[in-house]
């Protein structure tokens, strides 16, 4: 049996943190800041189909109900929610600022079923409730005719 050689390591003596210094240019500390310049934030959403209603919940964390504006255009709902954190002047020196605006927009299309009347929302701990009534539909009863 051979033995093989173990070679001196290249990276004995570098120091494991040096690696950061090559990958921070890559993701600033404004990453953060660049995602809200990227425009509005999608809020995660789910949305129920029951028989005679449409359930949709939307998370929007960090807002109040006064930062929600909901409007139903057509059959699409539109979700959208602006914050804007005010900017203190403080004596002390800010090492790290990751708090900024933010801005949920969300457009749902929900078919031709969805009626512009009885719509209601709610918001409680960050999650927002659309309720959104559903057109009833004609039932089409067959007719019978006769032949003569």
């Amino acid at each position: 049996m051979s033995l093989i050689k173990r070679e001196p390591s290249l990276l004995r003596g570098v120091d494991p943190f040096l690696f950061d210094r090559f990958i921070d240019p890559l993701w600033p500390d404004t990453r953060m800041q660049s995602r809200i310049d990227d425009g509005p934030i999608a809020p995660k959403i789910d949305i129920i189909e029951k028989d005679n209603v449409y359930l949709v919940d939307a998370d929007l964390p960090g807002m109040t109900k006064d930062n929600i504006e909901l409007s139903m255009d057509g059959s699409v709902l539109t979700i959208k929610a602006e914050m804007e954190r005010e900017d203190k002047e403080e004596t002390v020196q800010m090492i790290r600022h990751e708090r900024f605006n933010q801005q949920y927009l969300r457009r749902l299309d929900l078919g031709p079923n969805a009626s512009l009347e009885g719509i209601s929302a709610e918001f409680n701990n960050g999650v927002l409730t659309v309720t959104i009534p559903k057109v009833q539909e004609e039932t089409e009863q067959p007719i019978k005719i006769e032949v003569t």
